[in-house]
């Protein structure tokens, strides 16, 4: 026997099948081993009611018995009346009658028409006439109806299934705004920190999702003026979502990045050469160094020149560069005086050799009390007993840091090693004066004479010299207040945020690779 299926499902397809009856009466009456199998809530006419030993009914039943039933037919009908809600209607009689590798025959409407092949993957059909022949030549010819059910299943199952998962996939990602991660290895306040915060927030602003992963035992979002980024703590976290780009941000937060496998891009966001944050002979010099010879293939990126240079010449990894900048919302210019004690702030954490806060405050000892008063701001290390200090500052919400700039006229920055030395900027902003040590990460923005003061590392005497000529020299004063302000206000974060959104937006396939 040969069995015709119709899988109606609910009963709104009554008048479809009317469409075909005819025909069916026809075929039934002249061929004897013609069956029907209907399954679903359609309505058995009267009609066919002299072929009511030949018609198996299956009620409305589970979908994952579908397959199965639509299996064990012959020939798939999908009749469908020409209107307008049939034209809106899927494929998918023809798609899973394929997947089991049998013909479907049916009505040139709507998706069929779109989707099928006539005479190679199925049959469609215009009229009666066309319904009766066709219907006609598939009961009659099984070479017919094995090539059709075969064509079918193999092009469902490559083009319109899972089949890789790429299309489905490239489908939904189209649908979903990008996702940057950065991992940290702690949330607490620092440079490095804060520039991460504020990429994340202009990528946010521009309607990417952001998160930050913390590998400090806390989750707790990070919350400021501008908005709300979510922290995931890593250690008590399972992580199997969809990452588009996962940044390191120190090297010990590499390993993590290399190691998780559903990310399309990895980044490493070199603000500093992380190898020298640690003396000589101590292991994590060789496990920081290690972070620039990566095996898997990292895209660098880095907020300073100094930096981009390094990493060709040294490592022979090509990095993205865009500059560092300061929200001047934050950090507003205040007019000073010089009058009564000048304050001299001091900025660092003293537990960090490369920091070299303690040279700092051995320029304090030769300077005279009552013309000065000392301020020391640290977020981590803080004062040694031998320090003097006049107010100490600790652990302050970068939201209030540029008040504490603004109450003090010279900052007093000793650090031997830098990627981007932000107090300085931040001191010229507020319309402070900045004595520095010159290194690789504050050269970029910093001139002698200009906007700043210099001094020889280790030299003490020049320091005191350089202090007290700012105490004495008003002209002196004034041309490096403008200096510092003009260096501050083309770094402003609002000049450059399209920089940074294309720096993480535009990242291609890694050309760092061995």
């Amino acid at each position: 026997k040969l069995v015709l299926g119709y899988f109606s499902g609910s009963i709104t397809h009554n008048a479809d099948f009317q469409l075909i009856l005819p025909i069916i009466s026809e075929i039934m009456g002249k061929y004897k081993d013609v069956f029907l199998k209907i399954v679903g809530e359609l309505n058995i006419p009267e009609e066919l009611e002299l072929y009511k030993e030949r018609i198996l009914a299956v009620p409305f039943t589970d979908w994952k018995k579908l397959p199965e039933l639509i299996a064990s037919v012959d020939i798939n009908l999908a009749p469908l009346e020409d209107n307008l809600f049939n034209a809106a209607k899927s494929e998918n009689k023809w798609m899973e009658a394929a997947l089991v590798k049998v013909p479907t025959i049916a009505s040139e409407v709507g998706a069929f028409k779109e989707i099928i092949k006539h005479g190679k993957d199925g049959v469609l059909c215009s009229n009666s006439t066309e319904w009766l022949e066709m219907l006609e030549k598939l009961i009659l010819d099984g070479d017919y109806r094995r090539i059709i059910g075969q064509e079918a299943y193999e092009r469902v199952k490559k083009n319109v299934t899972t089949y890789s998962g790429r299309g489905v996939t490239k489908y939904i990602l189209s649908k979903f705004p990008k996702n940057f991660g950065f991992v940290l290895p702690t949330t607490n306040i620092s440079g490095g920190v804060n520039v991460i915060i504020k990429h994340c927030n202009i990528l946010r602003n521009r309607g990417f999702d952001v998160f930050i992963i913390n590998e400090d035992k806390t989750e707790e979002d990070i919350i400021n003026k501008d908005g709300i980024i979510p922290v995931i703590e890593k250690y008590n976290t399972r992580f199997e979502g969809y990452i588009n780009t996962l940044t390191a941000s120190l090297w010990s937060t590499l390993e993590f990045v290399k190691s998780y496998p559903n990310v399309l891009h990895k980044a490493y966001l070199v603000q500093n050469f992380e190898t020298n944050f640690s003396p000589d002979g101590y292991f994590e010099k060789t496990l920081a160094n290690a972070t620039y010879n990566s095996l898997v293939p990292i895209h660098y990126l880095t907020i300073s020149k100094w930096c981009k240079e390094w990493l060709l010449e040294d490592f022979g990894k090509e990095s993205k560069y865009v500059p560092n900048g300061i929200d001047l919302n934050n950090f507003n210019y205040v007019e000073r005086s010089f009058r009564g004690k000048v304050k001299i702030l001091i900025e660092g954490n003293s537990d960090d050799h490369y920091k070299n806060v303690d040279e700092s405050f051995r320029i304090v000892e030769k300077l005279d009390k009552e013309k000065y008063e000392i301020y020391y701001l640290s977020y981590q290390g803080g004062a040694k007993e031998w320090y003097y200090v006049d107010k100490i500052l600790q652990r302050v919400p970068h939201d209030e840091v540029g008040k504490i700039y603004q109450s003090c006229d010279i900052l007093l920055k000793t650090s031997i090693l830098e990627s981007f030395s932000y107090p300085p900027l931040e001191m010229m902003a507020t319309g402070g004066i900045a004595v520095v040590v010159p290194n690789s990460g504050n050269i970029e923005y910093l001139r002698n004479e200009e906007n700043c003061l210099f001094y020889s590392l280790g030299n003490i005497d020049e320091a005191v010299k350089q202090i007290e000529r700012l105490l004495n020299d008003s002209k002196l004063r004034k041309k490096l207040i403008e200096g510092g302000l003009k260096t501050a206000y083309n770094r402003d974060w609002s000049n450059i945020e399209s920089e940074i959104v294309n720096m993480y937006v535009d990242l291609k396939e890694s050309d760092n690779e061995y």
